[in-house]
C-alpha cells in the first residue's frame, strides 16, 4: 500500500496546499477529507483549481470553496475487480480511491501504475 498523505487534503486547507499535494503525488488530483479524519468528502483536480483562479479565487482560498462532491470510488470489496477498474479508467478517470464502508480511504489506484 502506498503512502496516502499526499493524496489527501483537509477541507479547510488552502488551494496552495492542494497544489503542493498534487505536485507531490503526481496524480493531478487530491481527495478532500473532513477535518482530522480520512473520510473522503470530495475531490479537486488541477483543472478545478485553474478554473477557480479564472473565477477570482486565489492561492489562499479554501479547498472547501471549490471541491467536487460528485466523485467516483471503489468499495474495498471491488479493489481487485479489474473489469470495474478498467471501466472507470475508460470514463477518463485517472485515479480511483478505494474506500471502506465509512468512506475512509484505504488505497488509491492510479492509471499509470495499473497499466505497468
Amino acid at each position: 500500500m502506498k503512502d496516502l498523505e499526499n493524496f489527501l487534503i483537509d477541507e479547510s486547507a488552502s488551494l496552495k496546499d492542494a497544489l503542493v499535494n498534487i505536485k507531490n503525488n503526481k496524480s493531478r488530483h487530491v481527495f478532500v477529507t473532513l477535518k482530522e479524519t480520512q473520510k473522503i468528502i470530495g475531490v479537486i483536480s488541477e483543472g478545478d483549481i485553474i478554473h477557480s483562479f479564472l473565477k477570482g479565487y486565489d492561492l489562499h482560498s479554501r479547498v472547501s470553496d471549490i471541491y467536487n462532491t460528485n466523485f467516483i470510488y471503489l468499495d474495498e470489496s471491488d479493489k481487485d475487480n479489474k473489469e470495474k477498474i478498467i471501466s472507470i479508467f475508460k470514463k477518463g478517470i485517472l485515479i480511483i480511491p478505494i474506500l471502506d464502508f465509512n468512506l475512509n480511504i484505504i488505497d488509491v489506484i492510479n492509471y499509470i501504475e495499473f497499466i505497468d
